[in-house]
């Protein structure tokens, strides 16, 4: 039926039913005792033969052959039909086929639960069966925690991590349960005292405590079997009675004395802090009179009144009777009620604490116009006893009659005016009201601060276009009804002398000056024709002089014209600057230049 050359009958009864009969075709050949040329595989057309009778074919050439023809066997995983001592399906070995991992026969026979050994170290791959091996690809011969792993200090552990065993090269120890490096076996090398503690693992001393210096158990003293902790932290054991005892064990000290030896004494006196009452002076530790300064008055800062109640603190005398409060004693204070004065070093009654307070006040001479002043307290100048008030705070005092008298007491910017007309001397930017003739007592106001001002209108007189009439002092000097000073202003009180209009005064200087150098040329010229000098070098060189000053002064009169009719151009062009747009400073030396070359007055009986 399967066309392979073998008949389908059959010569041996038990095969009648063995692979012949399908649900297509049914069964094929009959039994034939003298049948030759049989098939004992009628429908496998590459098997007839089985010579062991496992029906497994003992032809190598086709599938599935018979690994053991001359071997009846059932094993069916490697090989087919060699013998399968364990019945788990794979194969014994035998010379034809090696025990895995060398072949693929069963490296466990007689172990239906195992067949291959993947490392080769006699444990078997299948973790399910018997004794699995914990390490399937490493071989090794642990046998204890898992079997199968390397093990190599063969103390049955396998080595950590794949097992349990921490020291793999001591085959004494193997667990660590606190995992401080030291192995629970206590009969092992290097045991651990404290198996459950992984901050402790010996105790020298015996105590119970490891020695390890670790709180809460750490013993600080391993070779002391009287002392083990310092809970406190202080240096000192906890144990009273044991050696160098703290007496405070639950509070850190520095006191190494025996009776208070680790008690808190952090000021090193001697004295510990709990009885101390300055435990942080290490000059001090009793107040008997309780006021606050120790009684070792052998230091500065002790009691200077033992046994009195004080409260002073300034040297030399502390805690002593301190009536005000401000630290000085009564019998040293020269204000012993008032707590923020306390010495005098003038004499004049202020005492020399000063201090105050800025206050904003109304300025008496400018209306609606504030200023700051001081509200003070105390002696400004301490050690001056003619001064003792500055409320303007510039360094002066404000007593008139006192040293260097602060001749503005309100004003911070201005403090002298040695003409004594109400103006500073201080011309600096942002100085009130600068006096712009500094050396000239004078009114003005308008055009310059303390020049003088004879009609009394504020305008400066070298500014005031009518300065006898002070209702006018600008613009053209035709509405000037007044033209010189009145009589009071020219006479003089008590004597012959009288005032002259300067400008009159200036016109007649001038005609003399011409007169006297007309003369003098004719004289010069005359001498010349004689052969004589009428005059020297020198009396020529003043007349030289002055006639150049003449000729300055007939200038200067045509520029207070020009300035006095608004043609400022015209002013200029000889010379003229506009005072106003010049820095004050400038301004005050122009003034003082102007005062220098105006002529003074002349004695009537001197013409």
């Amino acid at each position: 039926s399967d066309g392979d050359g073998y008949g389908d009958n059959y010569n041996n009864a038990s095969w009648a039913n063995m692979f012949r009969c399908t649900e297509e075709i049914g069964c094929v050949g009959i039994y034939v005792a003298d049948a030759v040329t049989t098939d004992a595989f009628p429908l496998d057309r590459y098997q007839w033969s089985d010579s062991d009778g496992d029906w497994v074919g003992d032809n190598s050439d086709g599938p599935m052959p018979d690994g053991c023809p001359d071997q009846w066997g059932d094993s069916m995983m490697d090989r087919l039909g060699c013998p399968d001592s364990d019945g788990d399906g794979w194969s014994n070995p035998d010379g034809n086929e090696a025990a895995h991992p060398s072949g693929d026969a069963d490296a466990f026979p007689d172990d239906p639960t195992q067949w291959r050994d993947s490392d080769d170290d006699g444990f078997g791959d299948n973790q399910s069966g018997n004794n699995p091996d914990g390490c399937v690809f490493e071989s090794g011969n642990s046998s204890v925690d898992i079997v199968g792993c390397p093990d190599w200090d063969g103390d049955g552990w396998a080595n950590y991590p794949l097992g349990d065993d921490h020291f793999p090269d001591d085959p004494t120890q193997w667990n660590d349960t606190d995992g401080d490096g030291w192995g629970d076996n206590q009969s092992g090398n290097y045991p651990d005292e404290f198996p459950l503690d992984p901050t402790q693992w010996k105790d020298s001393d015996g105590d119970g405590c490891g020695d390890n210096k670790v709180l809460p158990d750490g013993d600080w003293w391993p070779n002391d079997p009287t002392q083990c902790r310092d809970s406190d932290g202080d240096g000192f054991p906890d144990n009273p009675n044991g050696t160098n005892g703290d007496q405070c064990p639950t509070e850190a000290g520095e006191a190494d004395e025996d009776e208070i030896r680790g008690c808190p004494d952090r000021d090193g006196d001697g004295y510990v802090d709990s009885v101390d009452i300055f435990p942080d002076d290490s000059f001090q530790w009793v107040d008997a009179d309780a006021d606050g300064v120790g009684d070792n008055n052998a230091v500065a800062s002790g009691d200077d009144c033992l046994g009195v109640y004080g409260t002073s603190s300034v040297s030399p005398l502390e805690g002593c009777p301190d009536s005000d409060g401000d630290g000085w004693a009564d019998e040293m204070d020269t204000f012993p009620n008032d707590p923020l004065q306390w010495k005098d070093s003038d004499g004049d009654s202020y005492g020399d604490n000063y201090y105050w307070e800025n206050m904003t006040v109304e300025d008496p001479l400018i209306a609606g116009n504030f200023i700051t002043l001081r509200d003070e307290h105390g002696d400004a100048f301490p050690n001056e006893g003619s001064q003792w008030a500055d409320r303007d705070g510039d360094g002066k005092g404000d007593n008139p009659n006192g040293s260097q008298p602060d001749a503005f007491p309100d004003r911070f910017t201005q403090n002298s005016d040695p003409d004594g007309d109400g103006y500073g001397n201080n011309v600096t930017l942002g100085a009130f009201q600068p006096d712009d003739c500094r050396t000239d007592y004078g009114t003005s106001w308008r055009d310059s601060y303390g020049c003088p001002d004879i009609d009394g209108d504020g305008q400066s007189d070298r500014n005031d276009i009518c300065p006898y009439d002070k209702d006018f002092w600008s613009g053209s000097k035709d509405q000037c009804v007044i033209t010189e000073a009145e009589q009071d202003e020219v006479m003089g009180s008590g004597d012959e002398s009288f005032s002259i209009d300067p400008m009159v005064i200036l016109g007649g200087a001038i005609l003399l000056l011409l007169t006297a150098l007309v003369i003098i040329q004719v004289a010069k010229q005359s001498a010349r024709r004689k052969g004589k000098v009428l005059v020297s070098e020198d009396e020529y060189i003043d007349l030289r002089t002055d006639h150049n000053r003449e000729e300055e002064e007939r200038k200067k009169k045509w520029v207070d014209y020009y300035v006095s009719q608004g043609m400022h151009d015209k002013a200029k062009e000889l010379g003229w600057q506009d005072v106003s747009e010049l820095p004050q400073w400038k301004q005050y030396e122009i003034e003082k230049a102007a005062a220098a070359e105006t002529p003074t007055m002349f004695d009537l009986e001197d013409l």
